[in-house]
């Protein structure tokens, strides 16, 4: 309102998903919306945060309760954004492009986590990105509203959000580990192979990323009775069928709270 900002402003969000998600959902209901784009600065936001126009923010410690879907103009991508940023960030990120990779690529998957064990330069990550953005993108057109196959966007964030929430590990670590928990818990209910589970725990590993929880299994229980996905006495999980192939899958509660100390 200081700037005088009006219908006809365009608002241009330029940096990481913080901004990104704030920037978007300021334009969404100001004046009940306003044109906006959003310029993607870390590997986190390039292949998952500023992809898909849900815009969304923390309520009460809780992750994205208040929030819109609505679609920017555009969203630029530019990998050498990404020379600035520190290895943390980065591995984050790597959680994030390799997880959509899991979803629906499995050629695409290999490869990566080749790349990514061997030492990379961001010229040759730079397709992975793309790819990876563009699964998102796709998964995203054709279900806007998370009816059916964007929820397998969701891909370890079940666990995730509940260990980010409780132990303030930074998100895209939280997802690795979340990832990896969602392998064995595929696992434990025989949808995956425990050769492809040990693949991608693996894989993780020697690429430098976080399997391990820092929580004990009865304070994650206790905070994953409470996500969103949560439907009477089951929660909505995304588990692997295999790698390239993921399916939704409802685990009953009293289960999950029996699997979780199998799992940790």
């Amino acid at each position: 309102m200081d700037m005088e900002a009006d219908r006809d402003t365009f608002l241009l969000a330029v940096g990481g998903g913080i901004t990104t998600d704030i920037g978007a959902f300021t334009a969404s209901i100001y004046f009940r919306g306003v044109d906006f784009a959003l310029v993607p600065t870390t590997l986190l936001s390039q292949v998952d945060a500023a992809i898909g126009g849900k815009n969304g923010v923390n309520l009460d410690g809780y992750k994205n309760v208040l929030g819109v879907i609505r679609q920017p103009s555009f969203t630029l991508i530019c990998p050498q954004f990404l020379k600035t940023l520190p290895q943390s960030d980065i591995k984050g990120g790597l959680a994030e492009m390799l997880k959509t990779l899991i979803l629906k690529d499995r050629e695409g998957y290999c490869k990566a986590a080749s790349l990514l064990k061997r030492g990379y330069t961001l010229d040759e990550l730079a397709p992975y990105i793309s790819r990876a953005a563009a699964i998102k993108a796709q998964i995203v057109e054709s279900d806007q509203f998370e009816i059916g196959d964007r929820k397998l966007l969701n891909l370890g964030h079940t666990f995730a959000h509940a260990i980010e929430k409780e132990s303030g590990i930074p998100h895209g670590e939280a997802v690795a580990i979340g990832i990896v928990l969602a392998a064995r818990l595929s696992v434990k209910l025989r949808i995956l192979a425990s050769q492809e589970a040990n693949t991608i725990e693996e894989d993780f590993i020697k690429i430098g990323l976080e399997t391990k929880s820092p929580l004990k299994p009865e304070l994650l229980f206790s905070s994953m009775k409470r996500d969103k996905k949560r439907s009477g006495d089951s929660i909505s999980f995304i588990l692997i069928e295999r790698i390239g192939k993921c399916v939704i899958y409802p685990v009953q509660i009293a289960r999950l709270e029996e699997a979780l100390y199998d799992l940790s």
